[in-house]
């Protein structure tokens, strides 16, 4: 379903919502795996001991994907535009390898495993762009009629701006070992609330909240039962034609990437047999910039 209204300034402000089920998504199963329990050989105790694991693509996963879309937008017009799009939604696996279809499902696993939030479930996604031609020299508002030297320092500069931002990528919390028996390892038991009040690198989530499992048993924790922190970015060109001769342009770009410089943290560490499980280690690239010469031709 789609609303859409016009707003001043040849604006367009659209309202949706999108709801898509996904069946018979394609998933890597596994067989001829040994059983959960403990053995002694596990080649021998395997279905059929001659051959080693087999996996193969089967249509078997399932996903949902249902969000509420706001789109603002104006379309170019006295030099200036922009486009401001956000969404609201929840993305939802079944049996499913989530982005990546060569993900394998562990042998064995009962259904409720595999059932949970998928990799790109982002519940905020916002975009944001725009270009405005500055009013300044030849042909615009402001100094119409500057001088030609004048003009070729002050006029016809052009800047544009994108912005993205996104909340943090849903995680799961490996139970560090390999408990079934099997050779295969589960998501970490849950015994308490994973939340605290005032994240950090050092401490992303409640690490105590987690367990290891005990042996041959499913660990009770969900499909991205955590957050990664959320993502922010702005990046900024101002850009400037000079004009060389009849259909030929030279074109003068100064870019900042993550202008701001704002710290984007990487995920935390998720395996709870790690020294730094709940730490934050890493992050995005840092603010920087670059100057380019394009020739129109």
């Amino acid at each position: 379903m789609t609303v859409q209204t016009a707003l001043p300034w040849k604006s367009a402000l659209t309202l949706s919502y999108v709801g898509t089920k996904v069946d018979r998504e394609v998933s890597y199963m596994p067989y001829n795996a040994p059983t959960v329990g403990p053995h002694t050989n596990l080649q021998a105790d395997r279905p059929n001991p001659l051959i080693s694991s087999v996996q193969r693509l089967e249509n078997f996963g399932r996903n949902w994907y249902n969000a509420l879309q706001a789109k603002a937008e104006r379309r170019f017009a006295d030099g200036l535009s922009f486009t401001f799009s956000y969404s609201f939604s929840r993305a939802m696996g079944d049996n499913s390898a989530g982005s990546d279809e060569y993900n394998v499902m562990l042998p064995y696993s009962p259904a409720w495993y595999n059932r949970g939030r998928t990799g790109f479930d982002f519940r905020h996604i916002e975009f944001a762009t725009m270009v405005w031609e500055l009013p300044v020299g030849r042909g615009r508002h402001f100094l119409n009629s500057a001088r030609p030297l004048a003009n070729a320092v002050i006029g016809g500069w052009d800047f544009t701006f994108t912005q993205q931002g996104r909340s943090g990528t849903p995680l799961s919390i490996s139970g560090g070992y390999s408990n079934l028996g099997n050779g295969n390892g589960t998501r970490a038991d849950v015994v308490g609330s994973p939340k605290i009040s005032n994240p950090s690198p050092n401490a992303w989530f409640n690490t105590s909240a987690f367990a290891r499992p005990a042996l041959y048993t499913w660990g009770s924790s969900s499909i991205g039962i955590v957050e990664g922190p959320a993502s922010i970015q702005f990046n900024t060109a101002l850009s400037k034609r000079f004009r060389i001769a009849e259909k030929k342009d030279l074109q003068f770009r100064w870019e900042a990437f993550n202008a701001l410089n704002r710290v984007n943290y990487g995920n935390p560490n998720t395996n709870i047999a790690s020294s730094l499980f709940g730490r934050i280690t890493g992050a995005g690239t840092a603010r920087y910039m670059q100057l380019a010469l394009k020739f129109l031709f």
